[in-house]
């Protein structure tokens, strides 16, 4: 049997700053008492928000890959156009 690890939402509300990264997204989320207090180890964090979907896709990998920073399983964006675009330039 498999099990599904529970999950919770980020939702990063308004646009994106020109001089904001991912990292300074991810940073801030790691201040957030219920990632500092342990709740998110082992748990599957889905990132979404205007912001998100406006980071280019080396900075989705960066807020991805990060979930590991907190102790989670794994971090995931929702696909999109942007995604389907990379993914198809990339890998034909």
């Amino acid at each position: 049997r498999v099990s599904v690890p529970p999950s919770f939402k980020v939702v990063v509300k308004g646009r994106k700053p020109a001089n904001v990264t991912a990292k300074d997204f991810m940073l801030e989320i790691l201040r957030h008492p219920y990632i500092r207090d342990g709740h998110a180890i082992g748990q599957i964090i889905e990132y979404a928000g205007e912001a998100v979907e406006a980071l280019a896709i080396d900075e989705r990998a960066t807020m991805t890959n990060m979930a590991a920073e907190v102790g989670a399983f794994t971090g995931i964006i929702a696909p999109d156009a942007k995604a389907v675009e990379y993914l198809v330039a990339e890998r034909g």
